[in-house]
C-alpha cells in the first residue's frame, strides 16, 4: 500500500558509480517489480545531498521551525 500511488522508480545517474551494470540494474528492476512501477534512468548530481548535509538550505529547501504545520501552500511563493 505504501507505494500504491507511485508509477516510476528512477535511478539518478550522477556519474559516480556504474548504475548501468548488469547486477545494479537487475537489483533495481527487482525493486521496481516489487513496487509495480516502471524503472528509468535520469541524469543528475549529488548537489542536493551536498547542500542538505552542508547546511546550505537555499530556496530549493523548505525549512520549517519546530511546531510549524507544513501545508501545501508552503511549497509555493
Amino acid at each position: 500500500m505504501y507505494f500504491d500511488h507511485y508509477t516510476n522508480l528512477d535511478i539518478v545517474d550522477t556519474g559516480l558509480s556504474d548504475c548501468y551494470s548488469e547486477e545494479y540494474a537487475q537489483r533495481a528492476q527487482e525493486n521496481a517489480d516489487r513496487m509495480h512501477v516502471s524503472l528509468d534512468y535520469v541524469q543528475g548530481s549529488n548537489l542536493m545531498l551536498e547542500k542538505l548535509v552542508g547546511g546550505r538550505w537555499d530556496r530549493q529547501f523548505l525549512v520549517a521551525e519546530p511546531g510549524h504545520l507544513i501545508r501545501h501552500g508552503d511549497f509555493f511563493e
